[in-house]
Formats: structure tokens, C-alpha cells, sequence
């Protein structure tokens, strides 16, 4: 499948259940800022080096599209290099989740939401399932 130009993708190992060993993240970015969708970041992995060689410079949200631990992780280290906020669906509980201290850069959606960024409108869908917070 090819992506439109604006949207990348990098492909990170985690700690998921087989016969998968990596998770996607995508990257929506325009003029240097960014959504990413899923992230796992860390200094020099897949997502960081992805980010530096497209020149994004910061982000507007990191969004966890479900709470599983292979959806996430980095993200302090991430919102703190970037800014941004997160994006995780109400049904995640806990006031700080996923181990964001701050509350401001914390954001709950329930579905229906738009986000505009990076020249994009994107409609948050909540899709119930594989999680209830997905």
C-alpha cells in the first residue's frame, strides 16, 4: 500500500503478542509539525529516526489509538521534546495515563471529534472491540 506523501509510517519492535513483533506508527505531518498515530519512542529508534530525517521539529498530538503497551511508550520523552498533547479515548482510566504527568497535555476524546492538523481534518472514530477504549 502506498501512503500518501504526507503521512509515514515507521515500523517499531515491541512487545506484542506472536506471531507479531512491531508496531506501526504513522506520522501526519506538514510544514515540520506532526500527529503521530501509536507511538513508541525513544531516542533512536524507528519513529525518532523517522522524525529527524522528514525534519519534524514538533507535534500537536500523539495519539494512543488503545491502551495495549505495545500502542505507546516514550510518551514523556516524546511531548517533552516535541510538545504536543495526547490523545487517548475517555474510556482509559486513570488521571494521568500512560504515564503523562502533566494534565495539560492531556486530552480525552469519546468519538465523533474533529482534529485539524498538518493541512489535514481527521475525524476521531471510537471503534470498540479489541478494546473498549479503541
Amino acid at each position: 500500500m502506498t501512503l500518501p506523501q504526507n503521512i509515514l509510517k515507521a515500523v517499531v519492535n515491541t512487545s506484542t503478542l506472536p506471531p507479531h513483533h512491531t508496531t506501526n506508527c504513522y506520522v501526519i505531518e506538514n510544514d515540520g509539525g506532526a500527529l503521530l498515530i501509536d507511538p513508541i519512542f525513544e531516542p533512536g529508534n524507528p519513529l525518532d529516526v523517522c522524525m529527524k530525517e522528514n525534519h519534524i521539529r514538533s507535534i500537536q498530538y500523539a495519539a494512543v489509538t488503545h491502551p495495549h503497551p505495545d500502542h505507546h511508550g516514550g510518551i514523556n520523552e516524546l511531548l517533552g521534546g516535541y510538545g504536543g498533547q495526547l490523545l487517548f479515548h475517555d474510556d482509559v482510566g486513570g488521571s494521568g495515563p500512560f504515564g503523562v504527568a502533566d494534565p495539560g497535555r492531556v486530552r480525552r476524546v469519546s468519538g465523533g471529534e474533529t482534529i485539524e492538523t498538518g493541512g489535514f481534518t481527521l475525524q476521531v472514530l471510537h471503534t470498540p472491540g479489541h478494546s473498549p477504549a479503541h
